[in-house]
């Protein structure tokens, strides 16, 4: 293993790739030639592990410097699945074993009464024993029930899916509508996007590789559908490539340019041990929330430790894979803060420093400098000024070539995308979400960015957790969830607070400087209609506030428009509420689980899972859509 003594840079993901299987059980393989399945089985195998070890030589500088992790993802059922899992663990996959009973239970449909093979426990039991020597096995155990088989094996075939960069399929090409079988999990498999092998299951066993959007076969009667022989390694080399690609999809190569530059500048951050962009916590702090005090500007350090080690199979906990997300949370998150704090600063200060510049031009005014001859104060403020002015320039474009806007959203949003994370794996993972609402397609290019990638690595070298789903498991998970519930309540309730104080006031304040702006133009004209005369030095105040005061203003109403604070605080409010409605499906579910209770834990499951992602779908995209409103507010002039 290799030692980290300090970190310096955010952490790469180590460079993994899962191949998850499903296909018949013997009685349907009654045409297939098996040795030649195998070896068709094991060359596919090979040709991505000798892909993927390529890409990791290739791309040293994106991955960590750990060799490259392969995972089979196999329920372990007679047939198809322990021909891919034999041929799997012979070529170094490790084993990650989703089973649709407790392991106990799921050993009942291999005993000699049940089982279609002779000593299929022996070699369900071998199979696992040679994943455990590698202490690269991984079991994930279903509470499913007796009295659904079908509903407990599609459980499982979800998470083989959930698990699978690729999914290779063993399939005789008919329909039989069994639940939880193989044509259904090859349909919802195209439903997903996942990325397809079919490997015929009658000889001579040709294959076809289904991209994703692809066509998919259609039920219609007795039909036999057959894959079409026309794809190579080499095509199946062009998928793994794709799959592992930074970007993906559609993207045009200068976007494709502009993400692998945006990961570069994010690989080479190091940590901040000081925050000098404290204007904004202030101004926050006393505007938003009638508080003031001392700030330190010493960030606390980033964990020390190294997350790029992928956990072994049989360590890998939920607790554990917890704990080995944070360096890649924490990181983001930290960085994301600090950016923010430097944009947010760097508006305020540029906004101030434009009422500033007018009112160092009009202070002459005032003081009656402003003569035939350069007056050395009239110097001093042109010169002032000329300096405030070239503060300005100088600040928007450094804070435009530093990208402190653009890191800021960027970090932002892959730190709430992997903190989503802890909420799939304890259930058996799936794809994380990254945002897709109608505003942010919009704005983004390519559908796939560097964000995206690196939170499905960090998925994707995760994997799933050495847990029995079971009661307890389950209740554990849900006071997870009510704990990120009640945290993410008290922050939008005090954002939304701190948010539209800030933004009354503000206007208000533009308001009051308007009126005063009245209040000192009808003095000015108080010798017009009264026989009054006004000093020369008042009646200058009065046309310094006249051209002061509007100026204020316009700052304000600047700083105002710029930080977006009457919507931020609409959107808090909003997620107030429905995140209140998901703490309270969660406290009943809860309910429902706690002792004396017995609940059907089948039903359970999927209750949880689909409350799960309602969370995560709910948080993630009101970051995206958060991002897409900040997006149109990069540094701007002042004027």
């Amino acid at each position: 293993m290799r030692k980290q003594q300090h970190v310096i840079h955010p952490p790469r993901p180590p460079l993994a790739f899962r191949v998850g299987i499903v296909g018949h059980r013997p009685n349907r393989l009654g045409s297939a030639d098996k040795p030649s399945l195998e070896k068709l089985v094991a060359a596919l195998l090979a040709t991505i592990r000798e892909n993927v070890e390529s890409i990791g030589q290739v791309n040293k500088d994106i991955y960590a410097d750990y060799p490259p992790v392969f995972r089979a993802i196999s329920s372990l059922a007679e047939g198809s699945d322990r021909i891919f899992a034999t041929q799997a663990i012979r070529l170094g996959y490790e084993l990650s074993c989703p089973m649709p009973f407790f392991q106990e239970e799921f050993e009942k449909d291999f005993a000699p009464e049940s089982g279609l093979e002779s000593g299929s426990t022996e070699q369900f039991r071998e199979l696992l024993s040679q994943a455990e020597k590698t202490k690269s096995l991984v079991r994930f155990e279903l509470e499913g029930s007796r009295a659904s088989d079908g509903e407990a094996y599609r459980n499982s075939a979800r998470i083989v899916l959930n698990q699978s960069d690729l999914l290779l399929i063993i399939w005789d090409g008919y329909f039989h509508d069994q639940h939880g079988g193989t044509e259904e999990t090859l349909l919802a498999a195209g439903a997903q996007q996942i990325p397809i092998l079919w490997i015929d299951a009658c000889a001579p066993h040709t294959w076809q590789i289904i991209h994703p959007g692809q066509s998919m076969p259609e039920k219609s009667g007795k039909e036999r559908h057959s894959p079409k022989p026309d794809a190579g390694l080499n095509e199946l080399q062009g998928l793994v490539s794709g799959i592992l690609g930074i970007p993906a999809g559609h993207a045009e190569k200068s976007d494709e340019e502009d993400q692998v530059r945006r990961m570069t500048e994010f690989y080479q951050e190091k940590p901040p041990r000081w925050n000098f962009a404290l204007l904004w916590k202030y101004f926050r702090n006393l505007v938003g929330a009638n508080r003031i005090g001392f700030l330190s500007p010493r960030i606390t350090p980033f964990k020390n430790s190294d997350p790029e080690v992928p956990l072994s199979g049989s360590s890998s906990t939920v607790g554990k894979l917890t704990e080995w997300l944070i360096p890649y949370y924490e990181w983001t998150d930290k960085l994301a803060d600090n950016y923010a704090d430097r944009y947010r600063s760097g508006f305020l200060l540029t906004y101030l420093m434009a009422a500033l510049a007018v009112g160092l031009a009009l202070f002459p005014l005032v003081t009656g400098w402003i003569t035939g001859e350069h007056h050395p104060g009239l110097v001093i403020c042109m010169v002032l000024e000329a300096l405030v002015i070239l503060s300005i320039l100088g600040l928007v474009f450094f804070t435009r070539s530093r990208r402190w806007h653009g890191r800021w959203l960027d970090y932002r949003m892959t730190a709430e995308s992997v903190r989503q994370l802890k909420l799939f794996l304890p259930l058996g993972g799936g794809k994380p979400f990254t945002g897709n609402s109608a505003g942010r397609v919009e704005h983004e290019s390519s559908p796939v960015t560097w964000m995206t990638w690196y939170v499905r690595s960090i998925e994707r070298i995760a994997g799933l957790p050495s847990e029995r789903l079971d009661t307890k498991h389950l209740r554990s998970c849900l006071v997870q969830y009510a704990e990120l519930l009640d945290e993410q309540l008290k922050y939008h309730e005090r954002s939304a607070g701190i948010y539209s104080k800030i933004e009354k006031r503000l206007h208000h304040a533009g308001e009051l400087t308007l009126w005063l702006t009245l209040g000192a133009c009808l003095t000015h004209l108080v010798p017009v209609v009264l026989p009054v005369k006004l000093s020369v030095v008042f009646g200058n105040l009065l046309t310094f506030l006249c051209g002061f005061l509007p100026a204020l203003g316009a700052s304000m109403a600047g700083i105002n428009h710029q930080g977006e604070f009457k919507r931020t605080a609409k959107t808090s409010a909003s997620m107030c509420r429905q995140l209140s409605q998901l703490a309270d499906e969660t406290s009943q579910l809860l309910g429902e689980l706690s002792d004396g209770q017995t609940p059907e834990t089948k039903t359970i499951f999927i209750r949880v899972t689909n409350l799960s992602r309602n969370i995560a779908n709910l948080m993630i995209n009101e970051v995206s859509d958060w991002k897409v409103v900040y997006q149109d507010r990069p540094p701007v002039l002042p004027s």
